[in-house]
């Protein structure tokens, strides 16, 4: 995903996707908050690829060089995802619950 970057006279920022013209913020934003804005949108990246990668491996993983394809884990980290989004706190459990269970020290 890329995002088309404003700048203004000032030094402050402003930013769209450039995929779905998505606002990154409706105002002008110093670079310091500019900045919290692009790390909590990785963060939020960081937990869904997650998510997948504990709800879908192997399945469309390389494994003794042939695909692995295993229907029923096929999508269903895409599928958590979009089913609990607007839920509250179940996707940070989720994450949690997968950082805990595979011991990963961040």
């Amino acid at each position: 995903m890329g995002l088309a970057i404003k700048r203004n006279a000032k030094g402050l920022y402003k930013a769209k996707s450039t995929i779905s013209d998505e606002s990154v913020s409706d105002v002008w934003l110093t670079e310091d908050e500019f900045k919290r804005v692009l790390i909590v949108r990785s963060y939020w990246r960081f937990i869904e690829e997650t998510i997948k990668i504990d709800l879908e491996f192997p399945s469309g993983y390389y494994v003794n060089d042939s695909r692995e394809w295993i229907d029923e884990k096929a999508g269903a980290g895409s599928s958590f995802l979009l089913e609990n989004w607007k839920k509250a706190n179940t996707i940070e459990e989720k994450y949690r619950e997968i950082i805990e269970r595979l011991k990963i020290e961040l």
